[in-house]
Order: structure tokens, then sequence, then C-alpha cells
């Protein structure tokens, strides 16, 4: 499963009158559904598909509800979620 990258030149915002610089930009090639994501988790664990489903739809909600109450949710590997 490649990652895939545009290259974008880009002038310092600070100096524009330094050279433009090449940036590596992720392209996003398509986009999963969260049935996709619920499908793969039941393929993969002993949940079924409705069970995956739902514990993403409460992890949606329990996000939400730590975020708009002016928290910073951390989730193991996957980072800090804030509101900005």
């Amino acid at each position: 499963m490649p990652i895939v990258f545009n290259k974008v030149e880009r002038a310092n915002p600070l100096d524009r009158t330094q050279p433009k610089k090449w940036y590596p930009i992720l392209k996003t090639l398509s986009q999963v559904g969260e049935s996709e994501v619920a499908k793969a988790i039941s393929d993969e664990t002993t949940l079924n598909r409705k069970e995956a489903e739902m514990a993403l739809d409460q992890l949606e909600k329990v996000l939400l509800r730590h975020l708009l109450a002016s928290n910073s949710v951390q989730l193991g590997d996957w980072g800090s979620f804030h509101l900005t």
C-alpha cells in the first residue's frame, strides 16, 4: 500500500524574496466510510459488524463530549485531539 505525495513549490511567507522551495504534500487517493472501517474491525476481532459500528458511534460521542468540555483526548499512538 503506497503513500502518495504531490510536490508543491512554495515561497517563504516571512520573506518572499527568498527562493521558493519544494515540499511534499500527502495525496488522498480515496475515502473509507465508517461502515467499511466497522467491517474491517469485525474481520479482525470477535466483534460482529453491528457491534463494531456501535463501538465507533460511541467513540465519536465520547470524543465530542470531552472535546466540547475543553478537554484534550489522548488515544494511544493516534495522538492527542483538541479543539482549535
